[in-house]
């Protein structure tokens, strides 16, 4: 009696009043996006969508226009038994790499790549980059699971980083062989030089900058602008009397 009143008594879970991720119509550059609305809802409110069955029903919810709706019909008809009223329903995995496949943009991979290709570090941090390079190599369908595609994903994160960076890491005791070892290196490596240039500070020159350009005047010359016309005369009229004087000499 105690548990069944308990069992009446204890509150529900109540969901979360967010808003819900905008309904998909089967245009293949909005998949992501769509996806992306509907994760962080349900993972927001994970105590109402604790199964898969349920994770499953809430995307499905939203596939509402265009070509996606025949996709969600045909998923349910081969899902459902009539007969019986049961639904056989994929993993969550299985679905979300169902869904992917069907509404994926074919060119998304090969903008992925050419995107990692064009990538370089330059001012950025090694976290920065790291973060951007991962993003990119999941975008491209790219995993490090088998050793070929660990050591491709190596070679390409060696040219989008700064050379210096590179050869430190290269240079390092223990040299990485795995993808994952190469992030954290390099992320290290770098929040360690940039610690050190704050403690260091800007570098300071006592040098008094003088521009080639800019001739240096003798300070004993005598300034002719600053001359009246009488003071010129006067002095040009001395200059040719001291030549030819020389010349009489």
């Amino acid at each position: 009696m105690v548990d069944q009143q308990m069992m009446i008594d204890a509150p529900k879970t109540r969901e979360l009043s967010l808003s819900k991720p905008t309904p998909f119509n089967g245009k293949q550059f909005k998949s992501k996006k769509f996806l992306q609305e509907c994760i962080l809802y349900m993972g927001i409110n994970k105590d109402v969508y604790d199964t898969e069955p349920k994770q499953i029903a809430f995307i499905l919810s939203f596939m509402q226009e265009g070509n996606v709706v025949v996709w969600k019909q045909q998923f349910i008809q081969n899902k459902l038994n009539l007969d019986t009223g049961d639904i056989d329903l994929l993993t969550y995995k299985e679905f979300i790499d169902k869904l992917q496949k069907a509404f994926k943009p074919e060119e998304e991979d090969i903008d992925a790549l050419d995107k990692l290709k064009m990538l370089q570090q330059r001012n950025l941090t090694a976290e920065q980059l790291v973060t951007k390079f991962k993003l990119l190599v999941g975008e491209a369908g790219m995993s490090n699971d088998s050793d070929t595609t660990n050591k491709l994903l190596i070679k390409m994160f060696k040219k989008v980083q700064n050379l210096a960076l590179v050869q430190k890491i290269i240079q390092s005791e223990k040299r990485p062989t795995k993808i994952k070892e190469w992030y954290d290196k390099a992320m290290s490596y770098d929040r360690s030089y940039r610690l050190a240039m704050a403690i260091k500070g800007p570098s300071q020159s006592n040098a008094r900058f003088i521009p080639r350009s800019a001739p240096r005047k003798d300070p004993f010359a005598m300034d002719v602008d600053v001359m009246t016309t009488e003071e010129r005369t006067s002095l040009m009229k001395k200059g040719a009397y001291a030549n030819n004087q020389d010349i009489l000499l």
